[in-house]
């Protein structure tokens, strides 16, 4: 009995702690943060004035009662709860709390769960726009026109805050300001609230006090009034707009400053001209401007047909440091542009024989092209005399599909000509354009006679043989011609492109790239996949991984990870410590992106040691640009990359082969690292991949500390109808 009555004490606290972390975070949400401690001195700030916090805190646990009495699903970011809240913040600060109010506060609480669910889920399919705090608008509209009838509702009259300045002028104001979001128009909650944003995000810290000064000149200017307690209400507005619009549902640059901007500009004339049109009523303006402004420029933005900066995030929005270091990485892995990406044509080591923008006929508008041909190790391209056209090695050898796509025209009638000839008159000789969509169609040309395996109409997939290598039009020897172009007219104006899961060879130094663009005289080869690697490093949903982690020779712990598949159907492999990061697998490659802020030192060695493995064969050498933050920095460096984390770089050159006499991979790193004016420190780590199960050893040496994990056993989790393996010991 006492066994039950402990774990049924355990459970209560446990569900105790869950409440209390997701309302502290509701507080949080509101100023776009999830720190549920932040959230808590925010929950603080409200009771500046006692009445206003106590009726939202209890909006807030009506809420979350609602919420899990109906069993709504997740709608992401405590929506429901902070719009309730909102809710009650509004009405504590109108009216005294009751018995009376408690009843119009438990309905609009619950109507604010309810309009939450059904406008999320219909913004979202129309536009897949937030809904931010428009749940809590409506109902607080309702609400101020249904307690006009309330008569037994006391009104609040909350003390007059001294108006005497607390730092300066301006600054009062937009701490006044920030404050009026929890309905606190004072410089002290403003100055709390703000710290909590420059905690959670420097970059938002600059907008909300950039959108306020937008805002609030241009209300200056429309209402010839700089600062009043008017302004001073509606200010908010401003900084809400320039968070959200800047620095949460877009990518933080320039162009998205400049819209941010521009909606704190927007909600200012907005926020004037509601003036006129609701003061005569006694109706309050509250978020109206914010949520106006904002919805029209992600909606304006969404409906462009172009991919241009500002990018959106409506569908993974994040802090802007989050948002940063994602495309920080994309890029650095070769995804940062909008290319399109091909895969090499030929089977085998081909050499650029002419590169972009080229010197012989890769100019404007053609200028995005590449020549291949095939050389030996002197660098010749034909074997004796070079006279004839099957003398040279590339000269017959089959052509492969680089895309998938549909021949849109193709020819292979043209005789393929002598060595020192040319067909000025065919420029292409032989071709195929394969369409790939209405702004790319891919050209291959200088086929071999009556080599064609394919007709127009024909749909092609990436490899398949579709022509052999010739010499037939401009083509002073036998080789490829392969360039991406506007349309489907021969000879239309080039665009750029990439070649993807590629080695180029340079020097004799092997180096795997996800996405490259080769130069003049590179050896440029598509490495077939490893199957054993891909199979060693195979993560499958529910595989159960546990490593013995130790640092500087101290007592070995455990640490275990599963893999796991989210509903937004991205892989993760998660920690028993709560951190996690996400990974994608191809024929080619094994990345880890997106890691959480949950510590784990194991985690982080893995990363380190084989967050970007390509799974091919072969004495390899790569390079990536993992985050900083995997290191365990002393304690100064690490201050300084939370305080600002773009000053920190950590470039990783990997290299691995296979060891004859453990008959396992080694793959290790020289790995180099970066800190504003710090000097560049180098460290190294070393891991060993068995064929039969996957990493078994990683090591890390970092400022004269070592790392150390070894595997300890795998299995697989269990899943219905499925049942799962237990751990296996090494």
């Amino acid at each position: 009995m006492y066994a039950i009555t402990k774990k049924n004490m355990g459970d209560m606290v446990t569900e105790f702690k869950n409440i209390t972390k997701s309302i502290c975070s509701s507080y949080a949400a509101i100023l776009f943060t999830a720190d549920s401690r932040i959230g808590l001195v925010f929950l603080l700030v409200t009771f500046w004035y006692p009445n206003i916090g106590t009726v939202g805190l209890v909006s807030a646990l009506i809420a979350v009662a609602t919420e899990r009495l109906f069993k709504f699903r997740n709608l992401g970011g405590d929506l429901h709860i902070y719009n309730s809240l909102l809710v009650g913040l509004g009405l504590g600060a109108t009216y005294q709390l009751n018995g009376n109010l408690l009843l119009l506060v438990f309905l609009a609480s619950v109507s604010s769960v309810f309009f939450s669910v059904v406008l999320s889920e219909w913004l979202w399919r129309i536009e897949k726009l937030p809904a931010l705090s428009l749940p809590f608008v409506l109902i607080a509209f309702i609400c101020t026109f249904a307690a006009q009838g309330y008569v037994k509702l006391n009104y609040y009259v909350h003390p007059v805050p001294s108006y005497e300045v607390f730092l300066n002028v301006p600054i009062d104001y937009f701490l006044t300001a920030l404050g009026a979001t929890f309905i606190t128009p004072v410089p002290m909650a403003g100055l709390l609230l703000f710290l909590g944003i420059f905690i959670t995000s420097r970059y938002l810290a600059l907008l909300a006090v950039s959108g306020f000064v937008a805002g609030n000149t241009v209300y200056g200017l429309l209402s010839g009034v700089w600062y009043s307690a008017f302004s001073v209400g509606i200010g908010f507005n401003f900084i809400l707009t320039a968070i959200a619009v800047g620095g949460i549902f877009a990518i933080p640059g320039i162009q998205s400053f400049i819209f941010a901007m521009l909606g704190s500009a927007l909600a200012a004339m907005i926020a004037s001209t509601m003036q006129i049109l609701l003061l005569p009523y006694g109706v309050p303006m509250m978020a109206v401007p914010f949520l106006l402004s904002t919805l029209m420029l992600l909606t304006v933005l969404n409906k462009r047909t172009v991919n241009i900066a500002p990018y959106l995030l409506l569908e993974n929005p994040s802090l802007p440091e989050v948002s940063l270091e994602r495309v920080r990485l994309a890029k650095v892995r070769g995804f940062g542009n909008s290319a399109l990406t091909l895969y090499t044509p030929f089977v085998g080591e081909w050499t650029v024989y002419q590169g972009m923008d080229g010197e012989h006929t890769h100019k404007a508008p053609w200028q995005y092209a590449l020549d291949f041909i095939m050389t030996d190790e002197n660098g010749k391209s034909y074997r004796t005399s070079g006279e004839f056209l099957t003398d040279y090695y590339c000269f017959g050898l089959p052509i492969l599909s680089p895309v998938y796509g549909q021949v849109s025209s193709c020819m292979d009638y043209l005789p393929d000509h002598v060595i020192g000839e040319v067909d000025t008159e065919n420029n292409w000789g032989n071709f195929v354009l394969i369409w790939v969509d209405d702004q790319h169609s891919v050209l291959l040309a200088h086929l071999q006679q009556s080599s064609l395996q394919v007709k127009v109409g024909d749909w092609v997939y990436i490899g398949q043989k579709i022509a052999q290598c010739g010499n037939t039009g401009r083509s002073p020897q036998p080789h490829i011609h392969l360039h991406v172009q506007q349309n489907i007219y021969l000879g239309s104006p080039t665009v750029n492109f990439t070649l993807g899961n590629v080695v180029i060879r340079r020097a004799e130094k092997r180096q795997f790239h996800l996405i490259a663009q080769p130069q003049k005289n590179d050896l440029v080869s598509s490495q077939p996949s490893d199957g054993k690697l891909a199979q060693a490093l195979y993560l499958p949903i529910g595989k159960q991984l546990s490593y013995q982690f130790r640092k500087n020779a101290t007592e070995w712990q455990i640490h275990s990870f599963t893999v796991i598949l989210t509903l937004a159907g991205q892989f993760r492999l998660h920690a028993d410590s709560g951190a996690s990061v996400a990974f994608a697998t191809t024929n080619n490659i094994l990345a880890f992106y997106d890691r959480n802020d949950v510590k784990d030192a194991c985690l982080d060695l893995l990363l380190l040691n084989v967050g970007l493995t390509p799974l091919v064969s072969g004495l390899l050498h790569w390079e990536d640009q993992p985050t900083a933050s995997l290191l365990a920095l002393p304690k100064l460096q690490k201050w300084l990359y939370h305080l600002l984390p773009f000053g920190h770089r950590l470039q990783c050159n990997y290299q691995r082969q296979w060891d004859i006499e453990s008959e396992t991979w080694i793959q290790e790193s020289v790995q180099e690292y970066r800190c504003y004016w710090h000097k560049k420190q180098n460290f190294h780590t070393k891991s060993t991949i068995s064929p039969e199960l996957g990493c078994v050893k990683m090591k890390l040496t970092l400022h004269g500390e070592t790392f150390e994990a070894l595997l300890q056993g795998h299995g697989r989790a269990n899943d219905v109808g499925v049942i799962g393996t237990a751990m296996t010991n090494q």
